[in-house]
């Protein structure tokens, strides 16, 4: 098996130019075709006509691998929309907790799917919370959150024993809990109203929360 190196010419056909063309092998942010997730610095063959990647040397195939491996395959994607400002009160903890947006986002929402999943009481408490209210934001927000497979099925299926239908439902209780837990006061309307028992040991959830942002940052 031959091991290319960056800067080496090839020839290969390029779906895009249709035709058979000069190759270049140069390292590249690269996502496989059918795949949601960009592996960074990977060996291709790219087309010296217009610059796409035409073939992938099996030197790389490794490193794609533990990318499904550790990536996609076993992770679901929630999505929904919300409204801007629960989207505002998640940014809002985000910052509190600081860091990467794009990891202590996630890491906040796979914190309290954990506790869903664990407590009854907090998934009766999200689902009361995240059950849309009576004056309606409009959901012209997206939001998307990849959490594993397995803690994700098991986080779903208390939800919906607590009476939650939708992830959209599931994403805005969650939000609730975290500004209640961090002290965030939303307008008027963007949470359904609930007794505030529910939300007992809030202390001690916003310093596991912060010591879990600590230690991924």
């Amino acid at each position: 098996m031959r091991l290319y190196q960056a800067g080496e010419r090839s020839a290969g056909v390029c779906e895009h130019c249709k035709a058979r063309v000069r190759t270049l092998m140069e390292y590249r942010d690269y996502t496989p075709t059918g795949w949601s997730v960009t592996i960074p610095d990977v060996l291709v063959a790219v087309c010296e006509r217009c610059g796409r990647v035409v073939a992938v040397p099996h030197q790389s195939t490794p490193k794609i691998n533990a990318s499904r491996k550790d990536g996609d395959l076993d992770r679901e994607a929630i999505e929904c929309r919300i409204s801007r400002p629960i989207e505002e009160v998640v940014d809002l903890v985000t910052a509190t907790l600081g860091g990467d947006r794009t990891v202590i986002r996630p890491a906040i929402f796979r914190y309290y799917l954990n506790l869903v999943a664990e407590d009854p009481k907090i998934a009766q408490a999200v689902a009361l919370r995240g059950a849309q209210p009576a004056s309606r934001s409009k959901n012209d927000r997206r939001i998307t959150i990849k959490v594993r497979r397995v803690p994700w099925g098991a986080a779903w299926s208390a939800a919906r024993d607590a009476g939650v239908v939708s992830k959209g439902q599931l994403v805005r209780g969650i939000a609730a809990l975290a500004a209640h837990d961090f002290d965030v006061t939303a307008p008027p309307g963007v949470f359904a109203a609930v007794e505030e028992g529910w939300a007992r040991a809030s202390s001690a959830r916003r310093r596991e929360l912060t010591s879990l942002a600590k230690a991924i940052l």
